[in-house]
C-alpha cells in the first residue's frame, strides 16, 4: 500500500526518478503517462550537449567545417520542439570555431532568426556560456538565451568586440535577466580588470545578486565598494585559471581610499578577495562591524607580507569574526611575474611563528584552517598543539605543507599522535615534517578517527627508512585513509596564482604511499 502511494505521488516520484542516471530515464518514461512526464522533465532538465537537443528541431549536417541545419526550421518544427524546450532548466553552450563539434554559431544565428517565441527556453534557470572565440566570434549570440527566468549565469571573462562591447553585454544581462542571483565569470587570457570594472559595477547595482565569483584581482576596490549596498549578497569569491597569463595584481590595491563605509553587506557569509594584508587590517580596524557574521574568509595577500602584519590580521579577525568557520590565507609570491608589478621576495626572517598565529586559537568555531607561506612555519611540535588544541572542530588543517623555500622544518612525526587525540574530526592534514634524521621506530599510540588524506610531500625523509615511515603512518590512519598522490595533476588549486611544483621528495613519498596503500588494503580485508 505504501509503495502504491509513493508511485502515485508526483512529488515523491520526481525525487526518485531524478536520482536515475540519464541513460536509464527512457525506461520509466515508458511506464505510464504520469511517469512519462516526470521522466522527460529529468531527461531534458540539464543540457550539456546542445546538438542533442537542436537535432530534434531539424536535422543537422556539417558543411565546410561548420554545423548547419539541413533545412530552415519551420513554425511547425518550433511547435513540435516547444514541449522539450519548456523542460530545459540548465543549458551549456560552448563556442569554438576550430572544432566542428562546438562550432555552433551558425546554428544559433538560425535559431535567433526563426524562433517565433519570446525565448527559446522559456523556463531556463541556469546558463553556462563558454565563448572561446571572443572577441572574434559572435559574443552577441548570448542574447538568444537571456530571459527573465535565468537565475544563474556562468561565462568566460568577456573582452568585448567592436560591435558588441562589454558595456552592451552588461546592459543586456541586466535588462533581460532581472532576477539573476548568481554571476560566475571564469578567468581567461587577455582579459583585464579595467575593461570589466564599469560593467561589473552596473550589474551589481541593478541585479538582486546573492553570489558573485570573479577572476583573481578583478575584485577591485570600486567593485567591492559597489557590493556593500547589496542587501541579499551572501557570497563573493575569486578564482583562477591555470592557463591564464594575464594576472595583474596592481588593480587589487587602494581599498581603504575607496571603501569609505562598510566593507560588505550585513548578509555576507563568504568572502574571497586579493588585497594587501595591511589594507585588510585597516578596513577591519576602521569599523568593528565589518565581517562580524562571516563564515568563510579567503584572503590572497598582495605583495610581500611581514610577520607583524599577519599577526595583526590574526588578532583582528579573532575579535571581529566570531562566527568564522573557514579561513584561508595565502601569502606566497605568484609563480609568474608581470611587467606591471613586481613582488618582493619574503626573507626567511619573516617566517610564521607561534606568536603570529596564536590569536587564531580563540576562534573555536573554525572547521577549516589553511595557511600558505614562502617558508616552512617555525613551529615546534608543542607549539602546533598549543595552537590547534583549542580548535576541536577542525576538519581540515593545512599548515603550509608546500613551502616554496625548502629549509628544514621544525615539526616532526611526534606531533601526529597528539594531533590525532586533539582533533577527532580532522579529515585532511597537510604539514611539512622533518624526517631527515629521526624516524619513529614503533607504532603510534593514537589513531586519527576521521582522517582521509595526509599531505606531507615536501617533508624530507631519512634515506632507507621509507618502510619505517609507512608503518608508522599506517598505525595513524583509520580505514580508507591514505596519503595524497604526489603526482596528481588534479590537486585543488588552493593557492590561487601559485602553481605547486612537484616536490623534490616526490619519489620517496611515492614509494611510501605504495607501502601505506598495501598495508591499508590488508587492514580492510581483516576488518
Amino acid at each position: 500500500m505504501a509503495c502504491a502511494r509513493v508511485m502515485s505521488s508526483p512529488g515523491l516520484l520526481a525525487l526518485i526518478i531524478n536520482e536515475f542516471e540519464r541513460n536509464d530515464l527512457p525506461v520509466p518514461a515508458l511506464v505510464c503517462r504520469r511517469w512519462s512526464s516526470i521522466a522527460r522533465d529529468a531527461i531534458w532538465r540539464h543540457i550539456e550537449n546542445p546538438l542533442e537537443l537542436f537535432s530534434l528541431l531539424a536535422p543537422l549536417e556539417t558543411v565546410e567545417g561548420r554545423l548547419e541545419f539541413q533545412r530552415t526550421p519551420s513554425y511547425l518544427d518550433w511547435q513540435r520542439f516547444q514541449p522539450l524546450a519548456r523542460r530545459v532548466r540548465s543549458f551549456t553552450a560552448t563556442l569554438h570555431a576550430s572544432s566542428s563539434d562546438t562550432n555552433i554559431a551558425h546554428l544559433l544565428h538560425v535559431l535567433k532568426s526563426t524562433c517565433p517565441y519570446e525565448s527559446i527556453f522559456p523556463h531556463l534557470e541556469e546558463l553556462v556560456w563558454h565563448n572561446h572565440d571572443e572577441p572574434d566570434g559572435y559574443p552577441e549570440l548570448i542574447c538568444v538565451f537571456l530571459t527573465a527566468t535565468v537565475k544563474s549565469l556562468k561565462i568566460f571573462t568577456p573582452t568585448g568586440s567592436s560591435r558588441y562591447s562589454v558595456e552592451i553585454l552588461s546592459e543586456d544581462v541586466a535588462g533581460r535577466c532581472p532576477n539573476l542571483e548568481s554571476l560566475h565569470i571564469e578567468p581567461v587570457n587577455h582579459a583585464y580588470a579595467t575593461t570589466l570594472e564599469p560593467a561589473l559595477i552596473q550589474l551589481i547595482q541593478r541585479l538582486p545578486l546573492k553570489s558573485i565569483r570573479l577572476p583573481l584581482y578583478f575584485l577591485t576596490p570600486r567593485v567591492l565598494a559597489a557590493t556593500s549596498d547589496c542587501k541579499d549578497l551572501q557570497v563573493i569569491e575569486v578564482g583562477v585559471n591555470r592557463s591564464d597569463q594575464s594576472h595583474n595584481w596592481s588593480y587589487a590595491r587602494g581599498f581603504p581610499d575607496v571603501l569609505l563605509h562598510a566593507l560588505s553587506s550585513s548578509s555576507l557569509q563568504s568572502l574571497g578577495l586579493a588585497i594587501p594584508l595591511m589594507e585588510m587590517n585597516a578596513l577591519l580596524v576602521r569599523d568593528p562591524s565589518h565581517l562580524r557574521f562571516i563564515h568563510r574568509l579567503s584572503v590572497r595577500a598582495v605583495g610581500m607580507t611581514k610577520r607583524d602584519v599577519m599577526r595583526l590580521f590574526c588578532e583582528t579577525i579573532s575579535k571581529r569574526c566570531t562566527h568564522l568557520r573557514e579561513l584561508l590565507l595565502v601569502t606566497n609570491r605568484p609563480s609568474r611575474e608581470t611587467r606591471h608589478s613586481r613582488w618582493e621576495k619574503t626573507p626567511g626572517s619573516e617566517a610564521i611563528t607561534l606568536e603570529t598565529l596564536l590569536p587564531l586559537s580563540e576562534l573555536g568555531t573554525l572547521t577549516y584552517l589553511e595557511l600558505s607561506h614562502e617558508h616552512p612555519v617555525l613551529l615546534t611540535d608543542e607549539e602546533l598543539l598549543a595552537l590547534v588544541t583549542p580548535l576541536p572542530r577542525l576538519e581540515v588543517l593545512l599548515m603550509n605543507e608546500c613551502p616554496a623555500n625548502l629549509t628544514k622544518p621544525n615539526l616532526t612525526m611526534n606531533c601526529l599522535p597528539h594531533l590525532a587525540r586533539a582533533l577527532p574530526n580532522l579529515r585532511e592534514l597537510g604539514v611539512c615534517l622533518d624526517l631527515s634524521e629521526r624516524v619513529p621506530d614503533g607504532p603510534s599510540p593514537n589513531r586519527f578517527q576521521s582522517l582521509k588524506l595526509l599531505c606531507p610531500h615536501f617533508s624530507p625523509v631519512k634515506k632507507g627508512h621509507e618502510e619505517d615511515v609507512a608503518l608508522f603512518i599506517s598505525t595513524l590512519l583509520p580505514l580508507r585513509g591514505g596519503i595524497e598522490d604526489a603526482d596528481a595533476e588534479d590537486r585543488p588549486d588552493r593557492s590561487f596564482d601559485v602553481i605547486l611544483t612537484q616536490p623534490p621528495t616526490a619519489g620517496v613519498w611515492r614509494k611510501i604511499r605504495g607501502h601505506v596503500d598495501l598495508i591499508m588494503r590488508g587492514r580492510e580485508w581483516n576488518a
